[in-house]
């Protein structure tokens, strides 16, 4: 074989080598990117999930809280209503030393009745309004996780058209987007008061 065949059979070298491809180098910022933006969109979903099924509990519980506080105030009007009765009764007169020994038991049980209902009423009511305050802290959070979900989603789809069309004026709005949902979630991990409300609304 001569020289000459011998050059002609050596392979040719890369005009660019793969790490210093600009496309190469591109695709694989946008597949990091993806990568960990969809690593936190699925622990938003699971996060979220809990603090929605979280929500649920805390408002059943200030419903039935609320129920039990005006079954006690029913109790308590009646109790009032029964003691205005006997009040009436006893100040009517003509009665007999046992009957009015009798009326006054009555009337002392009613009074400690209604002491003990006024007292189970506020601390029903101490616990209804906390599971409200509550309720209110899981719903602010949970916006915070809507508007990371909704962000990252957003962003994710510019980059799968960025790295489509090899579009990279495309990655400015791609970041700005999911640094929303980043700080977002963020926020919501560490229930910290950032919250775009805006946002929340218009996604509500």
């Amino acid at each position: 074989m001569s020289p000459a065949d011998s050059s002609d059979a050596a392979p040719s070298a890369p005009a660019c080598a793969p790490e210093h491809d600009p496309d190469a180098r591109f695709n694989w910022g946008v597949s990091i990117a993806v990568t960990l933006l969809a690593t936190l969109l699925g622990v938003l979903n699971v996060t979220g999930g809990n603090t929605a099924q979280a929500m649920s509990q805390e408002q059943s519980k200030a419903v039935g809280a609320w129920n039990y506080f005006q079954a006690k105030s029913t109790k308590q009007h009646l109790a009032e209503h029964t003691l205005q009765s006997m009040r009436l009764e006893q100040l009517r007169g003509g009665h007999s030393a046992e009957f009015r020994a009798a009326l006054e038991s009555q009337i002392a049980a009613l009074h400690t009745q209604i002491a003990t209902l006024v007292t189970e009423k506020e601390q029903i009511k101490e616990q209804a309004e906390g599971h409200e305050k509550q309720y209110t802290v899981l719903n602010a959070r949970d916006d915070q996780f809507d508007v990371a979900e909704a962000s990252i989603n957003i962003a994710l789809a510019l980059l799968g058209i960025s790295g489509v069309m090899r579009a990279r004026w495309m990655l400015i709005p791609s970041f700005l987007v999911g640094l929303i949902g980043v700080v977002s979630g963020v926020a919501g991990f560490l229930e910290l008061p950032w919250h775009f409300t805006r946002i929340a609304q218009w996604l509500s």
